[in-house]
């Protein structure tokens, strides 16, 4: 019996009898070491395993879940939240083949599967996300029409990349298409006062409602405000708010004494990045923005237009709304090395009945489900995993955070915006494409001019 243990993953590989040896390798990452997946023909490192004895079975590790009945909590405590995906290799050699030949191949393909895990997982980096953008590449007003702005079309088979107009997505989708879209509404979240008892200037940012006239927020001088602290916001008249509590991820939880005017008092909040005042607010609002929740906008509608909505209906492409009302994480880059130890906000979601049997019978007809924004692409696989690949009616909170390695259960194709270096958002197109298919297609971005981040440019990804 041969231990094999890569950067502290060990897995027992038996030299002599390869009779029911598992092994987990996050392929998804690699796309080039795995052909004809669900074909019938399976390559592996150029063994060819078709007929060999070799089962590969895809299948998804979640953080409180087993690896497989044969390997309990394997990798349990190795998998976060958010799960990854795996394919599972079992090799049991029939009778027509030699042996001491097949046990060569298999010590040698399960200790390259190993590796290539632990290189996955352990070795992945918030760095490995990171580039380098050309300040005057950041968007600072939206293009006018909404339409008019660019659109890189990017293939998840073989890279492929288009540069076209945004008002050109017609010649992608097709009849069938079922479009999901994020009907959140930004409120305006961005509130001015100042302390009570001293008169410092204090601006808050409301990220979440936890219950009635109370709010977690982000407050600036944070450092400065303790629990107790009380602060007058507005004027004429201004209402009074108190500092609760103060949470571990810095954030505070605010009571405000009266709730219905903070929507009144309040500005749109823009991203930091935008430095440009907003002439217009609806501007940072998509055209089907409906349910009041976000702090900031669903960025990959904002291209759309109800002409080009309209168009695209004719066309036979259907559209649905779900509601994901977006927090601070949209704003926020990673800051820790190891992206698996950063924490997520909660951010909460609805999918109603109907849209929920809608998106279920497009999927059962074999027609593609294309999200809008990695809002609905979250909200729709985080309902999925719970629901064991099905799509259900969903009110509550999600924090699912894709990283490659997950496996995308519903989303066939994905309308995105350029997003910043080391986020949570380019972690999940990654997830979506491939990273090095990304950020390949990011520089030729850069190269060409395409504008960046939430007034910038669109990407599909199909």
């Amino acid at each position: 019996m041969e231990e094999f243990a890569t950067q502290g993953f060990p897995l027992d590989v038996s030299n002599d009898d390869h009779l029911g040896t598992f092994c987990a390798v996050n392929l998804q990452r690699d796309e080039a070491a795995l052909t004809g997946l669900g074909q019938g023909v399976f390559e592996l490192g150029g063994l060819d395993l078709e007929g060999s004895g070799f089962n590969i079975v895809p299948i998804e590790v979640g953080r409180d879940e087993p690896l497989a009945s044969q390997k309990p909590d394997l990798l349990a405590q190795y998998v976060p939240a958010g799960g990854y995906q795996f394919y599972l290799i079992h090799f049991s050699p029939g009778t027509n083949y030699n042996k001491t030949r097949r046990q060569k191949q298999a010590s040698r393909l399960l200790s390259t599967a190993v590796s290539r895990f632990a290189y996955n997982l352990y070795r992945m980096k918030t760095s490995d996300f990171d580039y380098h953008l050309p300040p005057e590449l950041i968007a600072q007003t939206a293009a006018e029409p909404r339409d008019h702005s660019r659109l890189m079309v990017l293939s998840r088979r073989d890279g492929a990349v288009e540069h076209r107009h945004f008002y050109e997505l017609c010649d992608y989708l097709h009849a069938g298409d079922l479009v999901v879209c994020n009907d959140s509404r930004v409120i305006p979240a961005r509130l001015l006062g100042s302390k009570v008892d001293s008169g410092v200037k204090v601006e808050l940012l409301l990220l979440r409602r936890l219950d009635r006239g109370v709010w977690e927020t982000l407050v600036r001088p944070g450092r400065r405000l303790k629990t107790g602290a009380r602060i007058e916001v507005g004027a004429g008249p201004a209402i009074q708010a108190e500092v609760i509590a103060k949470t571990e991820t810095g954030t505070a939880v605010v009571s405000f004494s009266d709730e219905e005017t903070l929507e009144k008092l309040g500005a749109v909040p823009l991203p930091p990045y935008i430095r440009l005042p907003l002439a217009d607010s609806e501007r940072y609002q998509t055209v089907y923005a409906q349910e009041k929740g976000s702090v900031a906008a669903p960025t990959a509608g904002l291209h759309f237009t109800t002409e080009l909505m309209s168009r695209l209906r004719k066309r036979g492409v259907s559209f649905v709304f779900v509601t994901l009302h977006l927090a601070l994480d949209s704003f926020r880059p990673v800051q820790v090395d190891n992206p698996l130890e950063h924490v997520i906000h909660r951010e909460y979601g609805e999918i109603t009945r109907q849209v929920a049997d809608e998106i279920s019978r497009t999927r059962a007809e074999g027609r593609r489900v294309i999200c809008v924004g990695t809002s609905a692409a979250r909200l729709l696989e985080h309902v999925a995993r719970a629901n064991e690949g099905g799509i259900e009616p969903f009110a509550g909170w999600t924090d699912l955070f894709i990283v490659p390695g997950h496996r995308f259960q519903v989303v066939d194709a994905l309308i995105t915006n350029f997003h910043l270096p080391r986020s949570t958002l380019l972690m999940l197109v990654s997830a979506f494409a491939g990273r090095e298919r990304i950020l390949q297609a990011y520089q030729e971005a850069i190269r060409l001019g395409y504008r960046f981040y939430s007034f910038g440019d669109a990407m599909l990804i199909i």
